[in-house]
């Protein structure tokens, strides 16, 4: 729709805050980065602070810092107003109560930049939570963490990746809700399949399969108790049990009403051989990730925090390196040619562990010279050093195999061409 706004142009808003959800008190900075007037007017600014549509704060400034000792979901509203009265507004949702988890993703062997066919990596995910406890000291159990590798073609979508975790997620979710059900009275009366005193889990799944009350419904029926709809049998109430451990049973229970089968998530800590299968693209990456959702409450959401790492193919295309300097790319950038002594290609913080060579690609019609590997600048210490001519590749020794550091190609001529830098292990 194309609207006609003769003369004066409404303001155009963006908000942000640098945080959106953390523990109690929480101090947030709000801001108003990006926000302008197309016809350079002054702006005035109104925020509005407020929690289930009732006002708690309010303030004038540009960038305020407001401080949050409740709990619950806020709305920082901010209207902006011209000269003229035309205004525009826009929100951010803040949720105090309730930190995000920190997850770390670590590798304990191997090399954290690169993965190399056929090679072992270890790995080890730590979890801490400032309501729920961390890993280490065991009140966050292993099977509630989410832990995943994918093997990604090149130009990989992120979308696929998510829809691929999410199946993982569910997984150490149904986990977390099986020890539930463990530890109460459930399977005194239920069996997954199968009938008991009680109706099967799959059974009860199945019955309100495709019901969009099933989820409420269920936990009500479990907190209160009852009998009659699957015959005499009296289910106890578990009023004393917390709303999101019902939630989680409930979930679970639901979730068998489908034949999907969901993928087991990983162990906390272990190791990884990564190997791309026969027929798989090899210029992909594996990514690695691990996440949490933690508890929540009655008055805030659950919160998921994540660390995804990401293993690059040993073969890096010149288009894909990270800074250059005095390079010239061809139309489809897969070619890279020294415009002059001093140009050079940069790979940024790259794990040099295991790495014993770099291969350098040349191609056609480049001009024979020298490629120096220099860490952290274009004179910082020699690594290594090769001889490039047209088709000719070369190959260098590394001096310094550990250790995660900017690494320099260094052109020492102009008209020297590459096009793919090969990292090996031997």
């Amino acid at each position: 729709k194309i609207e006609y706004n003769g003369g004066n142009r409404k303001p155009s808003v963006q908000v942000s805050a640098n945080k959106v959800a953390g523990a109690l008190p929480m101090t947030v900075q709000l801001s108003s980065k990006g926000t302008n007037d197309a016809d350079g007017d002054a702006l005035k600014y109104d925020w509005k602070i407020t929690k289930a549509g009732v006002l708690k704060q309010s303030s004038t400034k540009e960038n305020p810092l407001i401080t949050l000792t409740a709990g619950g979901v806020y709305k920082a509203t901010l209207t902006v107003t011209d000269p003229s009265g035309a205004k525009n507004s826009k929100a951010v949702e803040i949720t105090a109560g309730n930190a995000v988890p920190e997850v770390k993703f670590a590798f304990t062997k191997g090399n954290s930049s690169f993965y190399f066919p056929g090679n072992t990596i270890a790995y080890a995910v730590s979890v801490a939570d400032k309501e729920d406890g961390s890993l280490a000291n065991k009140r966050i159990l292993p099977a509630a963490v989410s832990v995943s590798i994918n093997y990604l073609s090149e130009g990989y979508d992120m979308t696929v990746v998510a829809q691929k975790q999410n199946s993982f997620d569910a997984s150490a979710q149904y986990e977390v809700a099986k020890g539930l059900i463990k530890k109460s009275d459930c399977n005194a009366c239920h069996m997954v399949d199968g009938k008991s005193l009680g109706p099967s889990f799959t059974a009860v799944a199945l019955k309100y399969k495709g019901s969009n009350t099933a989820q409420t419904a269920l936990v009500k029926k479990i907190a209160n108790g009852g009998s009659g709809v699957w015959g005499d049998a009296m289910m106890p109430a578990h009023s004393s049990m917390p709303a999101s451990e019902l939630n989680s049973i409930v979930k679970y229970i639901l979730s068998l009403s489908d034949k999907k089968q969901v993928q087991k998530s990983l162990p906390v800590t272990g190791s990884y051989t990564t190997n791309v299968q026969p027929g798989a693209p090899n210029k992909g990456s594996f990514i690695f990730r691990a996440a949490y959702q933690d508890k929540g409450s009655a008055l805030v959401p659950r919160q998921t925090g994540e660390q995804v790492l990401v293993l690059r193919n040993p073969t890096v295309l010149v288009n894909n390196t990270d800074r250059n300097s005095q390079v010239d790319f061809n139309g489809d950038r897969s070619v890279a040619t020294a415009k002059a002594d001093g140009s050079y290609l940069m790979l940024s913080n790259i794990d040099l562990t295991d790495i014993k060579k770099i291969q350098l690609i040349s191609a056609e019609k480049g001009t024979k010279g020298t490629v120096e590997v220099r860490l952290g600048s274009v004179d910082g210490t020699l690594i290594g050093k090769t001889s490039v001519a047209e088709n000719a590749d070369g190959i260098t020794d590394l001096t310094v195999t550990s250790g995660k550091r900017d690494v320099y190609f260094v052109f020492t001529k102009p008209g020297i061409k590459l096009k793919e830098l090969t990292m090996l292990t031997k």
